[in-house]
């Protein structure tokens, strides 16, 4: 009977067992998450590639080992500016996609004009409600007067921020 006793603790002790093995096979790094992800991928690359496409490039995800490949060459093989600008793809589409609707764009004086040119368009074209853009301008070159976009000029007063001048609609 005590035999009986233990067989039958065995038995449902690996039952459990089993039971748990199972859940981590399915939820752990290799299952469901990993399912998930690579279903949530393809959406996701063609909204980055959207925004690199005016610059030629196409951007892919790969899960196993994670890398962000660029033409066929990792990301990190990419300029300062030119990771900048695969990078604020990647931001506005996290934006878009997400529901935010915001983005926040900093140091786009990185980038010569040509470059900051495409970029803007793709900031303008951008499915998002808002998009604050900082960068450093002299003061002898004038803001940019472009429709739908408000600039401002800031300065500082007594150790507050100040607007010292503004272009577009208010």
């Amino acid at each position: 009977e005590a035999h009986q006793k233990g067989v039958d603790a065995q038995k449902a002790l690996q039952a459990e067992v089993d039971r748990l093995e199972a859940l981590v096979e399915r939820l752990g790094p290799s299952g469901a998450r990993v399912q998930a992800l690579a279903d949530a991928l393809g959406p996701f690359q063609e909204a980055v590639n959207s925004y690199t496409a005016p610059f030629g490039w196409s951007v892919v995800f790969q899960v196993e080992p994670w890398q962000v490949i660029v033409n066929e060459r990792p990301v990190e093989t990419y300029s300062r500016s030119e990771q900048y600008r695969i990078g604020l793809a990647i931001q506005l589409s996290i934006a878009s996609i997400s529901g935010l609707g915001f983005a926040v764009v900093d140091e786009l004086d990185m980038l010569d004009n040509l470059n900051r040119d495409v970029v803007g368009r793709m900031l303008l074209a951008a499915p998002l409600e808002q998009i604050i853009i900082l960068g450093t301008r002299e003061p002898s070159s004038p803001l940019p007067a472009i429709p739908g976009m408000r600039a401002f000029r800031l300065g500082q007063e007594n150790g507050r921020s100040v607007i010292l001048e503004q272009s577009g609609t208010t």
